[in-house]
């Protein structure tokens, strides 16, 4: 193990280039999602609809007090509106409405990407204030395996839910967060775990990369587990939490288990694993922290990968050139 004093020095140098990073994606008028183009299509439609609409109601508004002027003078009673005047004020609504409905849906779906942001950040800064506090050690990245009872023995596990057996009653609650050894950096909140996006019933929407001293064994090759900071080679491209999703359950619980682990590495390929799994809940895309502490959002480029993450297994060919397969285990890569 290495010094307090040396970690401390190395956490405050990654804090540092994670902040350049940021400072230097926020300088960048796009980014490679393009997602400030939406947004930005998204203002742009908001001012010309405002614009249009303002234009129409000051045209409007010419004409009646012309025509109320008119009545004045000539003594004749206004009329109310017509049939046609009233569709065509129906009709500019309704265009209106078609056009500013998606873009608020899509503002509203970057909010909650932001939120989910944060919330990975703050997991990302509590596993980090954990290895200062426990000598450059990390916290399991396996929910399984913390009753101690086990054959690696760990009990240091970031959430403890345990096993998909029947007399466990704790896994998927907010108590096996708080059991967890991350809680009590986030003060036991649980908001945190939870992204927004997220529409099931389950308590936490994140998983930790297996690498992160997660579960260890022959069958995956050149994916032994990190087990301390230092030991970490390129964590700038290391992956620590993901969003994640799951479909097991115990009891009408459901919760995301294990390290994530969605691939094979024998054969380079997806690996179904029904309590861990990728997901697309952000726009067709992820949020993805890493080891040296700054967090990205991935879009998915290939169409096959949104579709195994949205449990949908039928294409053959999913592991051929998949650009996002490839990238998962570059930073899924152990020692």
């Amino acid at each position: 193990s290495v010094s307090i004093h040396k970690i401390a020095h190395r956490a405050e140098r990654n804090r540092d280039t994670a902040k350049q990073q940021l400072s230097a994606k926020r300088k960048e008028p796009l980014s490679d999602t393009g997602e400030p183009n939406r947004l930005s299509f998204f203002y742009l439609s908001l001012r010309i609809s405002l614009i249009i609409y303002l234009l129409i109601v000051r045209k409007y508004i010419a004409v009646y007090n012309h025509y109320m002027l008119k009545c004045r003078k000539t003594g004749m009673k206004p009329k109310a509106f017509t049939l046609v005047e009233l569709l065509v004020v129906i009709s500019i609504i309704s265009m209106l409405l078609s056009i500013l409905i998606p873009g608020l849906s899509s503002a509203r779906e970057m909010a909650r990407q932001v939120s989910c942001m944060s919330n990975i950040q703050q997991l990302n800064s509590a596993w980090y204030g954990y290895s200062l506090a426990n000598n450059d050690r990390i916290c399991s990245a396996d929910t399984f395996l913390n009753d101690g009872t086990a054959i690696d023995k760990k009990t240091n596990h970031w959430s403890a839910d345990g096993d998909y057996e029947p007399f466990n009653n704790v896994g998927g609650t907010i108590q096996a967060i708080k059991d967890g050894v991350l809680s009590p950096y986030l003060s036991y909140t649980t908001g945190v775990y939870k992204c927004k996006s997220d529409r099931s019933d389950m308590v936490r929407s994140y998983a930790v990369s297996n690498t992160m001293n997660g579960y260890e064994c022959i069958c995956r090759n050149f994916a032994k587990p990190y087990t301390s900071i230092v030991s970490i080679k390129n964590p700038a491209g290391k992956m620590v939490f993901i969003d994640a999703d799951s479909v097991s359950s115990i009891d009408g619980r459901t919760w995301i288990g294990g390290g994530f682990w969605p691939v094979n590495w024998d054969y380079k390929t997806w690996e179904l694993r029904q309590y861990n799994n990728i997901t697309a809940r952000h726009n067709r895309g992820v949020n993805i922290s890493f080891a040296d502490g700054h967090s990205e959002y991935r879009k998915w480029k290939d169409p096959r990968t949104v579709s195994y993450a949205q449990w949908d297994f039928s294409a053959a060919e999913q592991n051929i050139n998949n650009q996002d397969l490839i990238f998962l285990l570059e930073i899924l890569q152990g020692p």
